[in-house]
């Protein structure tokens, strides 16, 4: 809720500061999609604020009914780290590993068990002698996997939200 409302009120002290600011396009990554909505009038900062401690609350629960990590695997080539995260689960039994977001070239994301983020962690470091960042531990909420219920919990509340917004306009 913290980025939500500080990009909120960076917006707010640049329209008291006098500034025109009324975006002919906005996207957000995220949690900046909630900034994103709200500063472009589909979304109120109270429906925006709501929501965004929904998905906190239910990103926790997913994370606690499916640990896992995720790590940022730089400096390798996309396919590289593919093959990896192939590799890993051939070996591994039942682990689950999947590529979560490429950041930038160079740059990729895995997440998923714990073990398997680990495995593909020493594979990537084997592959090159690049680094490698480990970026949460025991939190499943940003890949999705096996939380389906959540997700669609908190898809159906957005929903509703916008929808509302959209109405009162």
């Amino acid at each position: 809720a913290a980025i939500f409302v500080t990009s909120m009120a960076t917006l707010q002290a640049l329209r008291s500061a006098g500034y025109d600011v009324i975006p002919k396009y906005v996207a957000g990554h995220s949690l900046g999609e909630y900034s994103a909505y709200a500063a472009a009038g589909a979304l109120s900062f109270e429906d925006g604020l709501r929501l965004v401690r929904e998905r906190g609350r239910l990103m926790k629960k997913a994370g606690e009914l499916n640990p896992g990590s995720m790590a940022a695997i730089i400096k390798l080539e996309d396919e590289v780290v593919a093959k990896i995260c192939e590799d890993v689960i051939v070996e591994g039994d039942g682990l689950v590993l999947q590529l979560a977001n490429y950041n930038s070239p160079g740059q990729v994301v895995i997440s998923g068990h714990s073990a398997a983020v680990d495995r593909a962690i020493e594979l990537a470091q084997a592959a090159r002698e690049r680094t490698v960042r480990d970026l949460v531990q025991d939190f499943e909420g940003c890949s999705g996997r096996k939380s389906g219920s959540v997700v669609e919990g908190f898809r159906k509340r957005r929903c509703e939200s916008l929808t509302r917004c959209q109405a009162e306009s």
